[in-house]
This record gives C-alpha cells, sequence and structure tokens, in this order.
C-alpha cells in the first residue's frame, strides 16, 4: 500500500518515506476533481463489511497517521459499540484527547442497557 501526501509518499510494503515527491495522479488531478463522488446512497445500498475487513482498515488507518509527531488511534469502545479516535504524542505515548470523551461513551452505553431493559414494560420498539 502506497500512501501519498504534500511533499511526501510512504510505501507501507518497503517501509520507504520519500519527501518531495508527488505522483504523476496527484498532479492531474488537484483537489480530488477526477474522483467519482461517492453519496449518502451509495454507501447505503454498499454490501456490509467484515469484522475483519474493518480491523486491517483501522489497522492501516493507525499505521498512516503515525507519519507525524502525533498520531491517532481508533479502538472499539466494547460496551457502547461505537469507534473512539484517540489522539497520541508519538514520543511521550501521551494521550492528547479522545474523541468522543470516555464519559460520553459510558453514557451511550447505560442508556442503551436501559433502553433494552425498558424494551416491551415501557417502550415497544427502538426507533
Amino acid at each position: 500500500m502506497r500512501v501519498e501526501g504534500p511533499g511526501m509518499t510512504y510505501d507501507y510494503l518497503s517501509g520507504k518515506v520519500e519527501t518531495g515527491t508527488r505522483s504523476p495522479a496527484a498532479e492531474s488531478a488537484p483537489n480530488g476533481a477526477d474522483h467519482p463522488r461517492v453519496g449518502v446512497e451509495d454507501l447505503k445500498n454498499a454490501p456490509p463489511i467484515g469484522v475483519e475487513a474493518l480491523k486491517e482498515a483501522v489497522d492501516i488507518a493507525n499505521r498512516t497517521v503515525k507519519i507525524s509527531n502525533f498520531h491517532l488511534e481508533f479502538q472499539l469502545h466494547e460496551e457502547s459499540g461505537r469507534y473512539q479516535v484517540r489522539v497520541v504524542d508519538t514520543d511521550s505515548q501521551e494521550v492528547i484527547r479522545k474523541i468522543p470523551p470516555d464519559y460520553l461513551l459510558d453514557f451511550s452505553a447505560k442508556v442503551q442497557d436501559m433502553l433494552d431493559k425498558a424494551l416491551g414494560i415501557l417502550v415497544d420498539k427502538v426507533v
């Protein structure tokens, strides 16, 4: 896999970082003008993605953003079933920020648990 950015290219297979380079495709298509647009309906009609493919995509995204002084880590919050992004300082490994914060994910999990328990008692169905 090859990741290209402004003035830099990273090849995951070889592990090489090239600076000061741009691909001919990037030069001929500024701002992605030649790329097809994907709409919401296209995403709704797309086949579901498997868990392994999703984990591999998250792993690739994690490795891609480690190029700068900080990196992003994507992780699944098990209780809520939602993903959280952590901004981490690459040198000190200190977590700079979590998006969304832990307390929101915990709150979301608790609300979902309460709705699951109330289903049939207070609520007919969850929409």
